[in-house]
């Protein structure tokens, strides 16, 4: 299989049984095993305050990001083995009906 088929992969099982991105605490472990690249103009993971003001959307594109730059940076085999090991409690999901709704402006409208 090459790398990018593999690629491929990893990006379809992230998103399979309505996955969006690993649970904030698995997600940044992710993030530092490839390199924390913010020099790279990767953004970070959508955790902490971005969790809340961003969509699961958002979450699932800046996640497969990641995936795409530990592909294109030698870390393919890394980011393979990481996500293999995670359960499904390890994933936050979300229905394909909810993926734009905004959890950040439904507070902010209850304030």
């Amino acid at each position: 299989m090459t790398i990018d088929e593999r690629k491929q992969s990893l990006v379809r099982l992230s998103t399979e049984k309505n996955r969006i991105c690993p649970q904030p605490v698995k997600w940044d472990q992710f993030w530092r095993l490839i390199g924390t690249p913010r020099s790279e103009g990767l953004s970070p993971p959508l955790i902490l305050s971005g969790w809340a003001f961003s969509t699961d959307r958002q979450k699932r594109e800046a996640f497969q990001s990641h995936i795409r730059y530990a592909a294109s940076n030698g870390l393919l085999d890394e980011a393979e083995q990481f996500i293999d090991k995670l359960q499904e409690r390890d994933w936050h999901t979300c229905p394909e009906d909810r993926l734009d709704f905004d959890y950040g402006e439904a507070l902010a409208k209850e304030l």
